[in-house]
Parts: C-alpha cells; sequence; structure tokens
C-alpha cells in the first residue's frame, strides 16, 4: 500500500469508526433514558469506552457479523425481531452478557409503550450501526466474493 493509499484508507477507517461510535453511543443513550434504573447500561458504557481505548476496532470487529446477520430484519424495523429472538446464538458469554440480555429484555418489555419517536430513534440509530458495519467489512475486505 502506497503511503497516499494507505492515508486514504486511514481517513475512510476514521470516518467508519466516528460513526459508528456516535450511533453506539445514541443508542445506549436512548436505552439509559428508556430505562434509566438499569445499571447494565451505565456499565456497559465505561466497557465500551475502556474497549476503545485499548482497540478503537475492538467494538465493531465484535459486532459487524451479528450486525450483518440480522441485516433484513434489521432493515425491516421488524418489532417482533427484538420480541421473538432469543439471540443467544449471538450473545458471547462474557462480562458484557449480562447487559445485552437486560437491553434486549428492556425493548421486549418496553416496546409496548414507548413512542413512534422513540421507536423509530432505536430502528435509525440500529440501522446506522449495521451500514457503520458494512462499510467496515467492505473496507477490510472481510466478505464472500
Amino acid at each position: 500500500m502506497t503511503p497516499e493509499e494507505f492515508a486514504k484508507y486511514d481517513d475512510e477507517l476514521n470516518r467508519i469508526l466516528k460513526g459508528f461510535h456516535i450511533s453506539l453511543f445514541n443508542l445506549i443513550n436512548m436505552a439509559e433514558q428508556i430505562d434509566p434504573k438499569n445499571y447494565h447500561i451505565e456499565w456497559v458504557k465505561k466497557q465500551i469506552s475502556i474497549a476503545l481505548k485499548i482497540d478503537k476496532e475492538n467494538i465493531i470487529k465484535r459486532m459487524k457479523d451479528k450486525m450483518w446477520d440480522y441485516r433484513n430484519e434489521i432493515m425491516a424495523c421488524d418489532i417482533a425481531f427484538f420480541k421473538n429472538n432469543q439471540f443467544s446464538k449471538h450473545i458471547k458469554n462474557d462480562d458484557n452478557r449480562p447487559f445485552m440480555y437486560s437491553f434486549l429484555n428492556m425493548i421486549k418489555k418496553k416496546s409496548e409503550s414507548l413512542s413512534k419517536e422513540e421507536i423509530n430513534s432505536i430502528w435509525e440509530e440500529t440501522k446506522n450501526i449495521l451500514l457503520y458495519c458494512i462499510e467496515y467489512k467492505r473496507l477490510v475486505k472481510d466478505y464472500d466474493e
């Protein structure tokens, strides 16, 4: 890779990561507003911040394939997707597991009482995250040809 190609790659990577992290934190902040007593949300914000200091690609690397697997449901804004899916296939058995189940259960339980604007905002940020994951997969050539 030439210095010019590397600079272009680095600029594109930084644009993708910045957008991805903004959308991810927007989604987490929405979850915090919807369920302010959920202590898992604050914990995961701290974990993400720590992970990003170690490797700025850490979170997107972990999420890209999961988001890709559910791309059709995300793009269709299928609320039944959250209500009926157990997600056990994609929730790693690690420190994030309690947050992931807590977040998904919150959406399942609170989806009936969320306003149309809240639901639309959740879908918009989820779609943004998916799109940044797709861009990332293309950039790092992590796809089947």
